[in-house]
């Protein structure tokens, strides 16, 4: 049966119904007037203009909607969905009105499409409408004093997608094998906390346009994201990305709070993160986190959390015609220096040239867990863009980071102009300890090292054996193993902010089954865990190391010392 694009996109204003032949199947087409955001200006488009003129007349997929009967106005939009992409560095663009006085700067598009059709399946069916266009879309004064500092890529890029796919949704069977993995549920014991409970919450919040209620929100939050149940389920269900995805419809109907919104905004801007772990850094040497620690609620929980800065902030170097190049992020940047130095020696010692572009920025993973997904995207672009200077292998240090760097390609996958370079980054992507070589070093004394599973190094990218062997190579070195290796820590990115209860329980029970191993050092790959876990060894009286795993790699002794 023929569906027509009322069936796909909510109808407007029609200027006449079109028809397109598809296969053997006709699929009838309203189009209607284009809507967009009322803060945008916008300039028509005259087809007799010669310019234009030439541009359609050059324009392939011009012609077939031609021959095909298609003409009128452009596409409809959905407004709810419709994304930008900007220029950063073009900050007075309504300073004279639309911005079309810079003459022959900008060379005219090759190839144009108003609209395109894609293919229609059986099982999917839908209409895809790319908008290119130069001038057409202008920014708005407060998105040009918000523009990242980065290197211009295409200006204005209009989009329209569904976060959560009826696919993803339909792999869940509900068959519980996920329950006992997951560590919310372990914590709360609601079957609305579990990985099926909150698939059924999103297969209601997807089917109504209605706002959720509040304990629907309460339980999809409540959610760590830490990808266990991935690891559990036989079905293969994206839990991760169906979660972020139903996440970016919560905050698409109903804003998240100031403190995350603070948050995100901080990790995502250089200087105000400087300031933030400049700032937390002196409170951690001077004790003021450990004076403030001793205050209830919140404000306590989160200074116990806080940790002096490994050294000064990391500063690479951008070098052409290197063999690797390092994602630095952000927070790994300001407060980890030394495990990021350690990064580069450990891949040089391996006769490996390593570079690190200077543009890069945020890798995005916690504005997509946040359901900032327009963001994360923005972030996703600038950093394909900073890499695209080389073919080499992309090192990451920081698991939360590489697990969405390696899935670029399907936060990107809605993006024409972007899609194909975010699936050639993201198969460059690897973890620092896929990459390193096994060291025959040794230890001056006998060690006992716990490694730590962060949970999207061993959920998010099946990476488990590697920081292992890399460990056991290191002579004097006995890796013990614990409980309940690969169950959640509590920390999520900003999830020990947001839920402190359950990040504290889960802490204390990760914290209790290390202990009981009697390690000398804990290893692991994933700053947030890093300052979760040395944050509960202490408040247990624990004078056990917690350090990441190249420096550790870099030099045992040291690393185990605690110098700077």
């Amino acid at each position: 049966m023929p569906r027509t694009y009322a069936d796909v996109v909510p109808q407007r204003t029609a200027c006449g119904p079109l028809e397109a032949a598809t296969g053997q199947s006709v699929l009838k087409v309203e189009v209607h007037e284009t809507r967009l955001d009322d803060r945008l200006q916008i300039a028509a488009i005259d087809l007799d203009d010669p310019p234009h003129a030439r541009e359609r007349d050059h324009n392939a997929a011009f012609g077939r909607d031609r021959a095909a009967g298609l003409s009128g106005p452009g596409p409809p939009w959905d407004d709810r969905r419709l994304g930008l992409v900007r220029d950063p560095d073009d900050r007075n663009d309504l300073g004279g009105g639309l911005g079309n006085d810079d003459g022959g700067r900008r060379p005219p598009l090759a190839q144009g499409p108003e609209r395109g059709v894609v293919r229609v399946g059986e099982q999917r069916r839908g209409i895809v409408d790319d908008a290119l266009a130069r001038d057409d879309l202008a920014q708005s004064r407060g998105d040009a004093r918000c523009a990242d500092r980065h290197r211009p890529y295409a200006r204005d890029i209009a989009l329209s997608f569904t976060p959560v796919s009826s696919e993803d949704l339909a792999t869940c069977i509900s068959c519980g094998l996920c329950l006992n993995d997951c560590p919310t549920y372990r914590v709360l014991g609601d079957e609305a906390d579990s990985p099926r409970g909150r698939i059924q919450l999103i297969r209601t919040v997807v089917a109504s346009p209605a706002a959720p209620s509040d304990t629907t929100v309460d339980h999809l939050e409540a959610c760590l994201v830490c990808r266990a149940c991935e690891t559990a389920c036989p079905s293969g269900v994206p839990f991760g990305r169906i979660m972020e995805g139903a996440r970016e419809i919560l905050q698409d109907r109903e804003d998240s709070g100031a403190f995350a919104r603070a948050a995100l905004d901080t990790v995502a801007r250089p200087r105000r993160l400087a300031l933030a772990a400049r700032l937390a850094d002196i409170g951690a040497r001077l004790g003021l986190a450990r004076m403030a620690a001793r205050l209830p609620g919140r404000v306590g929980w989160a200074s116990s959390l806080a940790a002096r800065a490994e050294g000064p902030p990391f500063r690479g170097v951008d070098r052409e015609g290197a063999d690797v190049s390092v994602f630095a992020g952000c927070i790994m940047r300001e407060s980890f220096g030394e495990t990021e130095r350690a990064t580069v020696r450990i891949l040089e010692r391996g006769g490996l040239v390593v570079s690190v572009p200077e543009e890069q920025t945020c890798c995005g993973a916690l504005h997509a867990h946040a359901g900032d997904g327009e963001r994360a995207r923005q972030l996703a672009r600038l950093n394909i863009d900073a890499f695209s200077g080389s073919d080499a292998k992309v090192v990451v240090n920081a698991a939360g980071c590489g697990a969405h760097l390696k899935d670029y390609g399907h936060v990107l996958g809605s993006d024409p102009l972007w899609a194909d370079r975010a699936k050639a980054f993201a198969a460059r992507v690897r973890d620092v300890s896929e990459v390193v070589k096994a060291h025959p070093g040794r230890t001056r004394r006998a060690v006992r090292v716990v490694y730590q599973d962060a949970c999207h190094l061993a959920h998010g990218q099946r990476i488990r054996a590697q920081p292992r062997a890399l460990l056991r190579a290191i002579e004097g070195v006995t890796l013990v193993d614990i409980e309940d290796a690969e169950r959640c820590c509590g920390s999520a990115g900003i999830y020990n902010l947001t839920h402190p209860e359950i990040a504290r329980q889960l802490q204390q029970d990760k914290v209790r089954k290390i202990i009981d191993a009697s390690p000398d050092v804990i290893v692991s790959a994933n700053p947030g865990c890093i300052l979760q876990i040395a944050a509960g060894l202490r408040a247990a009286g624990s004078s056990a190391r917690v350090v990441h795993l190249a420096r550790f790699l870099d030099d045992p002794d040291l690393a185990m010392a605690g110098d700077p």
